[in-house]
């Protein structure tokens, strides 16, 4: 019988010759739901949500590394249109080729959600849900804190400035493994966040899963991450509303969300040629997902 650790650290190669890693959580025999990690993450992100509530609700959570991050190689051309291929080939090689799955995208891994919707076929995708996601470059960002409002305008024109920025302010750190300076790192986030997000910093569990996402995001150091982050302010590759009516898309976002505001939300919902928005007045930006999982996860599987 695997063990928890090697259900979180597993490794694919794919037929391109590149290794990807993976994590899976809950019922290996249930509904397959592929979780997509938002920025500076990783597969080890899927674990904010407490694997009782995902056995409990017979979900089969895999989440996979994007390159150059965790487990798997960097891709120094990848585009964001790359990932739905992947997905596509983990699927075969877990033994879904025959089973419809959904995709969850959390924060920047909302585009990539986005993109598998776009991109993989009904008859494979049942349906996609967009958790605190990201928009596209060009959409307002009224509402958006200045510090990822600084971080795109840096990857947009200045990347490799902020790939040295980002090594110097965590890469290394990510590094030196020194956890003690990354809990110091997100209790200074308390002041800065809304309350409902000051809640999940204020939780133990929660905390000691950012750490661990984040340390695993630079395990390869900032390339990576860095790569990740100046996708977001490029062309995505398609539009939102060439998403096929097909494949029905939810948004849930939270009304009080700083780091990705829910005026950019709204538009995506707009655009889309089959949405359900859900908005959230008393939620911000991970508390959506951590306090609301099961309505999520009940709606995207129906």
């Amino acid at each position: 019988m695997r063990t928890k650790k090697d259900l979180t650290s597993q490794i694919m190669e794919l037929s391109d010759g590149r290794r990807i890693g993976y994590a899976e959580y809950g019922d290996l025999n249930g509904k397959p739901v592929f979780y997509i990690h938002g920025s500076l993450g990783s597969r080890l992100e899927a674990a904010f949500v407490e694997e009782k509530k995902v056995m409990d609700l017979g979900v089969r959570l895999i989440c996979i590394d994007r390159p150059g991050m965790g487990f798997s190689d960097y891709q120094s051309d990848r585009q964001i249109l790359d990932l739905p291929n992947d997905i596509l080939e983990l699927a075969n090689h877990i033994g879904l080729t025959k089973k419809q799955f959904t995709i969850l995208g959390g924060s920047g891994g909302g585009p990539y959600a986005l993109a598998c919707a776009y991109k993989i076929p009904s008859e494979r995708l049942k349906s996609c849900g967009v958790v605190s996601g990201l928009g596209p470059y060009e959409l307002d960002k009224t509402g958006m804190d200045s510090r990822g409002k600084n971080q795109l305008i840096m990857a947009h024109y200045f990347p490799w400035a902020y790939h040295f920025l980002l090594w110097l302010l965590m890469g290394r750190k990510a590094k030196a493994e020194n956890r003690k300076w990354w809990e110091k790192n997100f209790q200074k986030l308390y002041k800065i966040l809304p309350p409902p997000d000051q809640k999940v910093v204020l939780n133990p569990r929660i905390v000691d899963r950012m750490i661990e996402k984040t340390l695993e995001a630079f395990q390869q150091g900032s390339k990576g991450p860095a790569h990740d982050f100046k996708l977001y302010t490029k062309p995505w590759g398609f539009k939102l509303e060439e998403i096929p009516k097909k494949t029905k898309v939810f948004i849930f976002h939270g009304e009080l969300d700083v780091s990705v505001p829910v005026s950019m939300a709204r538009t995506i919902s707009q655009q889309l040629p089959n949405c359900k928005s859900m908005f959230y007045p008393n939620e911000a930006h991970p508390s959506v997902l951590i306090n609301n999982f099961t309505e999520i996860l009940n709606l995207i599987n129906t």
